[in-house]
C-alpha cells in the first residue's frame, strides 16, 4: 500500500498539469474506479498541503516553501480530515 501511494506521488509530481489529465481519467473511469480516484484526489490534495512531504517524496513543486506548523495549521489539516472522513 506505501509503494503504491509513493508510486502515485511521485508520478503526480511528473505531470505538468495534473488537473487536467485528472478531469480527463475520471471520465474514463468505470463505476467501479470512481471511489478510487476519489481518494486518490484527496489523497493528491493532502500531499500538496505539505511542502516538506512533496520534497521527502522527491517532488519540487513547493520546495522554496516551508510548512506551517502553528496549532493553528495543524487544527485546520485536522478539520480538512474529518470533513473528509464523514
Amino acid at each position: 500500500m506505501l509503494m503504491l501511494m509513493l508510486m502515485l506521488a511521485l508520478t503526480m509530481c511528473g505531470n505538468q498539469n495534473p488537473l487536467t489529465e485528472t478531469v480527463e481519467s475520471e471520465t474514463k473511469l468505470s463505476e467501479n474506479g470512481k471511489p478510487n480516484h476519489q481518494f486518490q484526489a484527496k489523497y493528491e490534495k493532502e500531499l500538496m498541503m505539505s511542502s516538506i512531504g512533496l520534497t521527502f517524496l522527491g517532488c519540487n513543486e513547493r520546495s522554496d516553501e516551508i510548512d506551517n506548523t502553528t496549532e493553528a495549521a495543524e487544527n485546520e489539516q485536522l478539520e480538512w480530515k474529518r470533513h473528509f472522513v464523514s
